[in-house]
């Protein structure tokens, strides 16, 4: 009988010290969220999901992605960002589409000692003004504008030996601070080139409504000839559209007066095949795939040995254009490219 009680007393302790073990090591597995205005569903914000939880796998993290259902609504995702903040998390990733509206929200959090990543879209304002995040990991909004204005206009005049007469950038998501600075580094290569007109058209991130907007402005400025887009799925609606109106210029083919030539940001598979095609000049990639996985490197070194980067990871402006195009393909069917 002693023997029997023995047994079963090892047995129990080492069942025990096992569930303590277990215990202790889920407390210890850090709990991150990461907070944004875009749905995995989407092909961008696909991208930036599967950079995040990759990265959570790999570092041993418990990570949670919320996204917005309103990609042009700032307010959603601050109610998020307040919601993730109450659960008191190791750490949070934000990307901060508004840093006035942003503000209180955020300071609020690292208030509360909670480190915070900014991802995607920084407070542009100087280091003691700006929100005291602890890095920003994303583009540069302003030189993303400037890339892709550069070479949508340096293509034109190769073709046309001159510059566009007409030149809109369409801002699918006007409450977004990022648009707002790509399409000031397109006017300013537009002005530094010789640009006569150069309009921000407000629109939104839908097809029939790109369309509309596409096909309204060019038949009332028929001088239009470049159409500059801050999401590759605005280019490629772009292009449907103007090619109903039978003004899409391609770049593989010669000059033809009132044609309308295109450019894009970020990636899909569509895109990149319309600029194999010659239907799209060229996009810029941010590489939104990094910008959710080096979010959980930076979080994962602070919250274990208090090591951050300062100032900016910047991971675009990357130009994709026919050189590269088809490598790019397989990685965006894949959610790796976005």
């Amino acid at each position: 009988m002693k023997g029997f009680n023995l047994k079963f007393t090892l047995v129990f302790t080492l069942i025990f010290v096992l569930t303590m073990v277990s215990m202790v090591n889920a407390q210890e597995k850090p709990e991150f969220y990461m907070v944004t205005h875009g749905l995995p569903t989407n092909t961008y914000w696909g991208a930036v999901y599967n950079g995040w939880m990759d990265a959570c796998e790999i570092f041993g993290v418990k990570g949670t992605y919320v996204g917005a259902v309103n990609i042009d609504d700032p307010l959603e995702s601050i109610g998020n960002l307040e919601a993730v903040t109450a659960k008191k998390p190791d750490g949070i990733a934000v990307c901060i589409d508004d840093p006035f509206m942003f503000d209180k929200s955020v300071r609020f959090a690292i208030g509360q000692g909670i480190p915070v990543v900014a991802t995607n879209i920084r407070d542009p304002r100087s280091d003691d003004e700006r929100i005291p995040y602890l890095v920003y990991i994303g583009e540069n909004s302003y030189q993303m504008g400037v890339v892709e204005a550069k070479g949508v206009l340096n293509k034109f005049v190769e073709i046309y030996g001159r510059v566009p007469k007409r030149v809109i950038f369409l801002n699918h998501a006007p409450g977004i601070l990022c648009l707002t600075e790509r399409a000031a580094g397109a006017k300013d290569v537009c002005d530094k080139m010789g640009v006569a007109n150069y309009d921000v058209v407000p629109t939104k991130g839908d097809p029939a409504e790109i369309h509309e907007t596409v096909r309204a402005y060019v038949q009332k400025y028929p001088d239009t000839e470049a159409v500059l887009t801050g999401w590759s799925q605005v280019a490629v609606w772009s292009t449907q559209a103007l090619r109903e109106l039978g003004k899409l210029g391609n770049r593989n083919e010669p000059a033809k007066e009132g044609n309308v030539y295109v450019g894009g940001i970020d990636v899909d598979a569509e895109c990149l095949q319309l600029i194999l095609d010659g239907d799209i000049i060229l996009t810029v990639d941010q590489q939104p795939y990094l910008q959710g996985f080096l979010a959980v490197v930076v979080l994962y070194n602070w919250d274990k040995y208090k090591l951050s980067p300062f100032g900016a990871i910047n991971t675009g402006p990357l130009v994709i254009d026919p050189s590269n195009a088809e490598e790019m393909i397989e990685l965006a069917k894949k959610g790796i490219r976005g």
